[in-house]
């Protein structure tokens, strides 16, 4: 009984979670990432907001990450070369991985770019939705796949969504 009550708790507190997701980023993608953020605000109508601003490295940086992520409904990567060699990526990645095993609800969606070699993907990212771009940019089949990755189960309850968006502000 009181096992069962804590879980309807958890599960109901987490779809009460402002975001929809956290996008992470290489800032040497920036212009790619807009575009989709743009998209995100524009077509889709959806809240996006933009963590554009320096934080010093070390401990509270990790921890302000963390948080924003465990703010969220979902993670999505912008898998690039740029991206997958970056240590701010894979410390998102990693407080994602732990949502994810806290919460069977949080969605993890991996948008890979067509520079990305196959074999440059990590093994930890192969079994997770991944979303190819067929070019610079989402096209309709990308698109609607996006939207319904992070569209919650059903039966939950929706609010507005919103999308919380960071880019590394250092590269190693």
């Amino acid at each position: 009984g009181r096992a069962r009550c804590k879980e309807a708790m958890l599960k109901s507190s987490f779809y009460r979670r402002t975001n929809a997701a956290f996008f992470s980023y290489s800032s040497r993608d920036d212009t790619l990432a807009r575009g989709l953020v743009d998209w995100l605000k524009g077509c889709a109508k959806l809240d996006v907001w933009l963590d554009s601003k320096d934080l010093a490295a070390g401990h509270a940086t990790a921890s302000i990450l963390s948080e924003s992520v465990s703010q969220c409904r979902a993670y999505v990567l912008l898998a690039t070369p740029n991206s997958l060699r970056s240590d701010w990526v894979a410390l998102e990645y990693k407080a994602a991985q732990q949502e994810s095993a806290e919460y069977n609800g949080f969605k993890v969606v991996v948008i890979v770019t067509p520079d990305v070699v196959v074999e440059d993907i990590p093994d930890s990212l192969k079994g997770i939705t991944r979303i190819q771009l067929p070019g610079p940019a989402l096209d309709g089949v990308a698109a609607a796949k996006l939207l319904s990755s992070l569209r919650p189960d059903p039966g939950s309850k929706q609010s507005e969504d919103d999308v919380f968006v960071t880019r590394t502000w250092k590269e190693e």
